[in-house]
């Protein structure tokens, strides 16, 4: 996976809207593709979730390992058939809950902050298994616990200008507005558009720029759309802003499954052929070198085969004479003398030539 960045509260907030197609359909299968990375079966889509980072439905299907870790085999022993109930965000956190239910409900909870978690809770919030086990000061995540969700203040994504004040000190704007749950990405875009620098400090603005950031957030919240800007065939970064040279799409999901793809298990499919063909190179290599010391070994033979011509063609003229006069104790007797046999079936006779 390239360094791409990870997602904010307010794409979450706007994906999840794409994502309510979810609702109703049952969770097939689950795959843990790698550390903190999980691929979701539902009904007919796949719905990719990288802890911490990012979670949208995706068409580009890595391998899975062939053994199940043990959390995917409870996952799947828990989860298999359930059907997705409710998909939302716990306030404007970046906390995604999917809940779900067979014979028994559930709660998904996916914490996409600093490393994320999953967490499996029951029907009364009490945790049943955590991806990661962590205690907190104010919290535990543990087997048993009560699932309690982060204690953090959160700000609506269409601020007041009293939630702004409320942020403001002698940092810069940038710093000060970056606990609001639009992302620090958008808040850059914002003070640009309203032409205030982001390194003033915070607490120096005056009523007509607290004015103007509330308005251009509203704008940015209300008209919020899937763009990206594309370079070649690479999709190099994801924004709901309209931006110059950027592009519409139909879905943000389409874009983020484009922009955090990379195409992994072309290169792995590759890397199997080439470990694949080189095996087979190694082992004609062996059999081959095999075969040349089978040749050495049938020359070395042929030639103490040559050496004892004249005394092997006499030992047969020999034998095919008491073959003829049926004598086979004189036969037996003789070759035993020189650690040789015949086969009085076959006529054929072993023997042994010393070096």
């Amino acid at each position: 996976m390239e360094n791409k960045r990870t997602m904010t509260s307010f794409e979450y907030s706007y994906l999840l809207n794409e994502l309510q197609s979810l609702v109703g359909k049952k969770i097939n299968k689950i795959y843990e593709l790698d550390n903190n990375l999980f691929r979701f079966k539902i009904g007919k889509e796949d719905l990719v979730v990288e802890l911490g980072k990012r979670i949208h439905l995706t068409l580009f299907i890595d391998n899975a390992p062939e053994k199940p870790s043990n959390f995917t085999m409870f996952l799947r022993k828990r989860l298999k058939g359930a059907v997705i109930k409710k998909i939302y965000q716990h306030n404007t956190d970046r906390v995604i809950i999917l809940e779900c239910e067979n014979e028994e409900k559930y709660k998904l909870i996916f914490e996409m902050f600093a490393k994320g978690n999953f967490i499996v809770l029951d029907n009364d919030n009490k945790i049943i298994s955590p991806y990661h086990r962590e205690d907190w000061k104010d919290r535990i995540l543990r087997r048993n616990e009560k699932y309690i969700f982060p204690k953090n203040k959160t700000f609506s994504f269409k601020s007041s200008i009293e939630e702004i004040e409320e942020l403001l000190d002698d940092k810069f704007i940038i710093v000060c507005l970056s606990k609001l749950p639009l992302g620090t990405i958008y808040i850059k875009q914002i003070l640009d558009n309203c032409e205030i620098d982001e390194k003033k400090q915070g607490n120096t603005l005056t009523k007509e720029n607290k004015i103007k950031i509330v308005k251009e957030i509203e704008k940015t919240v209300e008209k919020a759309a899937p763009y990206a800007h594309i370079n070649g065939d690479n999709i190099e970064e994801v924004s709901l802003i309209k931006l110059k040279q950027y592009k519409l799409f139909p879905s943000l999901n389409e874009i983020l499954d484009k922009y955090y793809y990379t195409p992994k298990e072309e290169e792995e499919e590759e890397s199997k052929e080439l470990k694949k063909l080189k095996n087979r190179l190694n082992l004609q290599i062996e059999h081959l070198k095999g075969l040349e010391e089978q040749e050495t070994e049938f020359k070395k033979m042929g030639e103490k085969i040559y050496e004892k011509y004249s005394e092997l063609e006499k030992l047969k003229t020999w034998i095919n004479k008491k073959i003829a006069e049926k004598d086979w104790d004189t036969i037996d007797t003789e070759l035993k003398k020189i650690n040789a046999k015949i086969n009085k079936k076959t006529k054929e006779v072993e023997i042994e030539i010393k070096n």
